[in-house]
């Protein structure tokens, strides 16, 4: 395969020395847009700069192929060697119109796009051809999902598990996702990315299907905001900029970043500005495989609900429907095992036993907390008045408690198999006064 590339390539440098065509990558010239944030203030700012006009390239590749294969038939050849190699579990409605000719397309334009200009480089060449191979036999590929994060702020980039990637919001990404024809007014609805945001990149790897490919992302940045939101308080806002199969040769485009299935989500209820200092960004980590643990292993069922509904008081616009996720979050755990009579009383005292007092007083102070919390559930359900105030001032400490609820249970399913095992052993640590 590679003597083949190797000669098509050749063939391409003598039709393009012959024709006098410039074979430098071609590049546009546009104006990269952003908002920049000073203190409380924006201001929208541009920068002429130079992309790689990749439709440019496709078509300047198509031309020539057309060229070589009047000459030589170099590009059959390679043609027939590239579609001997077939895509491993790849369903056959994805084969079935490619000639060869395409795969070829696809092998040129990495190879121009690697190299910047036409020029014979072996090296270049026989890594192009190792990783197609590599990747048509694979029985698998990574997908990536790039997420503009708003409200969000960490003392570095850094990386979960080899899979989760958070860095500051650069000019490349400027250029990738919000540029203009030079001198173009910017408009209202045109999308601009802000100086003080972040960049999550998600990388998934699972079985070579379209299907795995177009939604993979879904459960991946769920579980990247429940981790985010057991660590600390805030609420950021996390906007799909980009999905994509990271392929180098398959023809598969980009997920455009709008639709039903596309929808912002938020790693918080409360609001304010999600920060990360070193002690949070390793607690974040720990979170991140605990939540995945979650998803994952059986033994872990009874968390699945809490954290749903964690997430899904994020959604909510009214605080008195967040309230009522959280505490039946808390129920979920705390009183899974209660009949109808004394669901206040062990909501209270098992939630009091469970709370760290560093975070929420003394063990009175924790039993009225959790009773404070309680109270409304009811009124709310029922359409009752509530006392506004008190909703509101409970609510955000009813997320945190959810929070810290669902991880003393996470660190006791470790050495209990059943939740029913669990609230036995608190009851009994209750009764001999283990908790304070």
């Amino acid at each position: 395969m590679l003597s083949r590339l190797i000669e098509v390539i050749r063939t391409i440098c003598e039709i393009t020395d012959r024709d006098g065509v410039d074979m430098d990558m071609p590049t546009r010239e546009c104006e990269a847009v952003w908002l920049e944030i000073t203190g409380k203030r924006g201001s929208s700012k541009r920068q002429k700069v130079r992309v790689i006009d990749y439709q440019n390239v496709s078509e300047l590749v198509s031309d020539l192929l057309v060229k070589i294969r009047r000459v030589n038939n170099s590009v059959d050849s390679l043609a027939q060697i590239a579609k001997s190699i077939p895509d491993r579990e790849l369903p056959a409605y994805i084969n079935k119109e490619d000639d060869g000719l395409k795969l070829v397309h696809e092998i040129i334009v990495r190879y121009i796009t690697d190299t910047r200009s036409f020029v014979v480089n072996k090296e270049i060449a026989r890594s192009i051809c190792k990783g197609f191979v590599e990747e048509k036999n694979s029985t698998q590929w990574s997908t990536s999902s790039i997420f503009q994060v708003t409200n969000f702020k960490a003392n570095r980039r850094f990386e979960i598990d080899n899979e989760v990637y958070f860095r500051p919001v650069s000019m490349e990404d400027h250029k990738r996702y919000a540029t203009v024809d030079t001198g173009k007014h910017v408009g209202f609805n045109d999308f601009m990315l802000e100086s003080t945001d972040w960049i999550c990149e998600i990388i998934c790897t699972g079985p070579k299907k379209p299907q795995v490919m177009f939604f993979i992302f879904h459960e991946p940045i769920k579980e990247v905001v429940d981790a985010l939101n057991l660590t600390a308080t805030g609420r950021s806002r996390f906007t799909l900029l980009e999905h994509r199969q990271k392929s180098r040769y398959l023809p598969i485009s980009p997920v455009a970043s709008w639709g039903p299935s596309c929808k912002d989500i938020y790693s918080g209820g409360m609001a304010g500005e999600v920060t990360l200092d070193e002690k949070k960004i390793g607690e974040f980590s720990r979170n991140y495989k605990m939540v995945k643990r979650v998803s994952k292993e059986s033994r872990f069922e009874p968390l699945r609900l809490p954290l749903e509904r964690l997430r899904m008081a994020t959604s909510r616009r009214k605080t008195e429907d967040q309230l009522v996720d959280y505490v039946i979050g808390l129920e979920a755990l705390l009183v899974h095992d209660s009949k109808k009579r004394g669901i206040t009383s062990r909501f209270k005292s098992r939630g009091a036993a469970v709370l760290p007092s560093e975070d929420y007083g003394t063990k009175i102070d924790r039993k009225e907390f959790m009773g404070r919390l309680y109270e409304p559930r009811g009124d709310i359900l029922h359409g009752k008045k509530t006392n506004k105030k008190e909703v509101k001032d409970i609510t955000p400490r009813g997320e945190r408690a959810l929070a810290d609820v669902i991880k003393w249970y996470y660190r006791a399913f470790e050495k209990a198999n059943k939740l029913e095992e669990i609230n036995e052993e608190l009851d009994k640590a209750m009764i001999d006064g283990g908790h304070n």
